[in-house]
């Protein structure tokens, strides 16, 4: 596992303590966190639900770096949690510097690690068109990313019949000319 991934792994099981205080120890959440209002077993079950998202989030994107989705996903709820720690501190008068400092310094460095990090987990990307018709893609000996394909007849004809024609020896000659027969019939 790469070091964002333990980062995000141990983020994530600190975030665990915070869900526990929301649902069974509302009075160590408001010491550890909101400690300049009143809190009510709602407002503490509230935040742990919405803290053990989070920490989902992160568990699941420490596994699946190269899942863009769920890192930009992991990534915003960074920033939802800085930016809602920075107005309880500032706007609402919620909560003391030393408590914002804390949740300061693992939103923030985990959003400058994850920005600093952006692409460097990325796997190749797979054409869709393999995805969509592995028979016919997968021994094909160019690169079918190259061949220009519009989802008419007549283009799909004039993309792929030099391709086939130039593997007429080869097994895949047949894949071809079956895919285009069937889109000779729509």
């Amino acid at each position: 596992m790469k070091p964002l991934g333990w980062w995000l792994m141990l983020v994530g099981t600190l975030r665990l303590a915070s869900v526990w205080f929301g649902f069974f120890d509302i009075w160590a959440l408001r010491l550890a966190v909101f400690s300049k209002t009143q809190m009510t077993d709602i407002h503490g079950r509230t935040f742990g639900v919405w803290t053990l998202l989070t920490c989902t989030l992160c568990l699941l994107c420490a596994l699946n770096l190269e899942n863009k989705p769920l890192y930009l996903a992991t990534f915003l709820s960074f920033v939802y949690a800085l930016g809602h720690f920075l107005t309880e501190y500032w706007i609402y008068h919620t909560m003391a510097l030393p408590n914002l400092t804390t949740v300061g310094i693992f939103a923030g460095t985990s959003i400058i690690w994850m920005l600093l990090q952006w692409n460097a987990h990325q796997q190749p990307q797979t054409s869709k068109r393999k995805l969509l018709f592995p028979v016919l893609f997968d021994n094909f000996p160019i690169n079918c990313d190259d061949l220009m394909v519009s989802w008419s007849r007549r283009s799909i004809k004039t993309a792929f019949l030099p391709a086939c024609r130039c593997l007429r020896k080869q097994s895949i000659y047949s894949n071809c000319r079956n895919f285009l027969a069937l889109f000779s019939i729509l």
